[in-house]
């Protein structure tokens, strides 16, 4: 039996006989279908591998690294900040990602979240590196295998950023692009990848990100630029609830939009978010 391993950057290498077993048990107890035993599993799992990871930032690690996706640097730079046993947990949790079994996908999203929340040196281009070289999708991928590579992207995306990770225009382009690539690959991810968008947008729109997204990537770009007629019911409810923070410049090449000035302000509704009262 092939013993799960992971290499550090400096070539040691980690791998479950390494790992204790209170650590290992909980990876098992994050795809149950019981939601206290998930949570109970998180709790366990992402305090260890949190107090290691800080302790390993205080004394032994590198700054953390920030942005996107990979930029053409070896993945052992990006996880240059993080613990052995840190790169360990995140290896499997993302490959638990692509998992039907029972809750895993549940258990192990929420572990990743839990995880960046507290672990800052825990980035977003760790996570999205990790995705994209243990669940690769290519144009050749089909049935199951694509279907569960690109559900898991999607379960990725949203446990960033329901941990807080996506903060910067790099990884929120590096979403976005994640997202938007499952969305057109697969019909039935359009809404749940839209919903994971605007729930960013949500948190983003008093920053700047989102402007700096909207201006610069080119999958986003072009969804919203499609004629009316071709448009999703995805692509024109981005368009209307990014509407008021689409630069002017922009907005006259949206067609799925009047080259109005944007309709309201940022915080206008009063709930801190993007809102539709106006619309």
């Amino acid at each position: 039996m092939a013993v799960d391993q992971c290499e550090t950057e400096e070539g040691t290498n980690v791998n479950a006989l390494a790992v204790d077993d209170e650590v290992l048990k909980q990876f098992w107890d994050l795809a149950s279908i019981d939601e206290e035993i998930r949570q109970k599993a998180v709790e366990t799992l992402a305090e260890r591998v949190v107090k290691d990871q800080l302790s390993y930032t205080a004394h032994d690690g590198k700054p953390a690294l920030n942005g996107g996706a990979s930029d053409g640097d070896a993945a052992a730079d990006k996880l240059a900040a993080c613990s052995p046993l840190a790169i360990y947990t995140l290896k499997r949790l993302v490959r638990g990602l692509a998992s039907g079994r029972q809750g895993a996908r549940q258990g192990f999203a929420l572990a990743v979240t839990t995880i960046v929340e507290h672990a800052p040196a825990v980035s977003a281009a760790v996570v999205l590196d990790l995705l994209q070289s243990n669940l690769p999708v290519s144009a050749s991928m089909k049935g199951s295998d694509a279907t569960a590579n690109l559900l898991a992207h999607v379960f990725g995306c949203g446990a960033l950023v329901r941990g807080g990770a996506v903060q910067d225009p790099a990884a929120a382009g590096a979403v976005t692009t994640m997202l938007l690539a499952a969305a057109a690959r697969k019909t039935f991810l359009r809404e749940v990848a839209t919903e994971v968008l605007l729930e960013m947008a949500d948190l983003l729109d008093e920053q700047g990100v989102l402007q700096e997204v909207l201006r610069t990537n080119e999958a986003l770009r072009s969804l919203l630029h499609q004629k009316a007629e071709a448009a999703t019911p995805e692509a024109l409810l981005l368009a209307v609830r990014l509407w008021p923070v689409i630069p002017q410049e922009l907005l006259e090449a949206i067609p799925l939009l009047p080259p109005l000035k944007r309709p309201l302000t940022l915080g206008a509704t009063g709930g801190g978010g993007l809102g539709t009262e106006a619309y």
